[in-house]
């Protein structure tokens, strides 16, 4: 097995590096563009950026081992409100995030305050919350009190660019109403298999070059509005038929194929700014056969830190999918995560789960599996990035559902326009 990987990685390497010219002249070409997403960098930014580092480690410093580790955890909410059990979650749990699904919300009154009493729970701890929820649109959005909006594949059919900046723009918003930071959000699959009921409509297309430069306006519409985005699932889930929430898909392509049929979005977006990065649970059997792609070493380290210069972010698709439980324990699978060189695991299945994640670190570093140091590469990286969205945990007063609705509806107008 050990030679085997060895082999993959070289080829790795041989196929980044002759990839790495076509890429450095993409990524000129994307500079070059001059529309609504470009920046131009402001002088002070390198100064700005040498301020937040120092003070990210001193922050680094001062923290204990457990409010580092709780920075690796994005929890679940359990119910619709705060309860006495949750209070694990921050007194000594100290998760980083929550993530808020459809069961959370029966209203807008009643979402607001659940998520202004956690802002306020977590008021002990020094550090604000990733608030975050899969609001992509389509059949999957999570907010209550919003008309339909459009899947991905259905902007994409308008074959106009800016339109799908300007949605960025408007889920952004919403998500800024509702009091939240994060958004699980743009899709980069390429959608290559009809029978792929999990990803479906939620691809902008079967298209290489449609998939990246759709899904890169969305996440600049995010980005410039004061959400972080999460492109999403590396490497790619598209060219699969199983659902990773059911059982472990498969892929048999070989690494050069992979690379030129499914990274190539994320590299792109990764070229435009990327920040976070949400990793696939699949099978890669001609990359590395031993473990899915969340928990692989090849995956993370290899192929998305080394391969493609990513130095952000890195998250887990949801630990509590079928596809990784089947086979391993929450506290196998996040320490196996954490060897690959990812930052947060996601974990949905209620307080407990969470302190098993949480316990499993713990124990893991108290025995020099992992060390303090690797820890806090991770959590280096998500307090800068915590820093770089100047994230606070600010209550939210009330939601104006009407003019989001209103919203919505214009933009329904301009794309029965654009179709005639």
């Amino acid at each position: 097995m050990k030679d085997i990987k060895i082999i993959t990685i070289l080829a790795l390497a041989i196929i980044i590096g002759s990839l790495a010219f076509t890429i450095w002249n993409e990524k000129n070409d994307d500079d070059q563009i001059e529309n609504k997403v470009i920046h131009h960098e402001d002088a002070n930014d390198e100064d700005e950026l040498v301020v937040e580092e120092s003070q990210v480690e001193q922050q680094i410093k001062d923290m204990t081992i457990d409010e580092k580790i709780g920075q690796l955890i994005i929890s679940s909410v359990p119910s619709t409100s705060l309860t006495t059990d949750m209070r694990k979650l921050f007194d000594t749990y100290k998760v980083g995030g929550f993530i808020f699904f459809s069961h959370n919300f029966e209203s807008e009154k009643q979402a607001l305050s659940l998520i202004n009493d956690l802002k306020s729970a977590n008021e002990h701890n020094d550090i604000p919350l990733f608030l975050s929820v899969d609001q992509e649109g389509g059949r999957v959005t999570r907010l209550p009190g919003l008309l339909p909006l459009p899947s991905n594949l259905q902007l994409s059919e308008q074959e106009n660019e800016a339109l799908v900046y300007d949605y960025g723009e408007m889920l952004s918003q919403q998500l800024l109403q509702y009091g939240l930071n994060m958004n699980y959000a743009p899709v980069l699959d390429v959608l290559m298999q009809d029978e792929n009921d999990a990803i479906g409509d939620r691809s902008f297309g079967d298209d290489v070059d449609i998939v990246s430069s759709y899904g890169i306006q969305l996440m600049h519409g995010l980005k410039d509005n004061r959400i972080i985005p999460v492109v999403k699932h590396f490497p790619g889930q598209g060219d699969v038929s199983e659902d990773s929430h059911e059982e472990l898909p498969v892929n048999d392509k070989e690494l050069d194929e992979v690379i030129e049929e499914e990274i190539t979005p994320f590299q792109r977006a990764i070229n435009q700014g990327a920040e976070v990065v949400m990793v696939g649970h699949l099978l890669f059997t001609n990359i590395d056969d031993q473990y899915p792609s969340s928990l692989s070493s090849i995956i993370i380290s290899d192929l998305l830190r080394d391969g493609l210069a990513f130095d952000g972010v890195v998250i887990t698709d949801d630990l509590m999918m079928k596809a990784i439980t089947d086979e391993y324990s929450v506290a196998e699978a996040v320490e196996l995560f954490i060897h690959a060189g990812g930052d947060i695991a996601l974990v949905t299945s209620g307080v407990d789960s969470v302190g098993d994640v949480f316990y499993a670190i713990k124990e893991a570093v108290e025995k020099g599996d992992i060390s303090e140091e690797r820890i806090d590469e991770s959590v280096r990286r998500i307090l800068l990035l915590k820093e770089k969205y100047e994230l606070q945990d600010q209550m939210v007063d009330q939601i104006e559902i009407e003019k989001l609705n209103d919203e919505i509806k214009q933009l329904n107008k301009r794309m029965e326009t654009l179709e005639q």
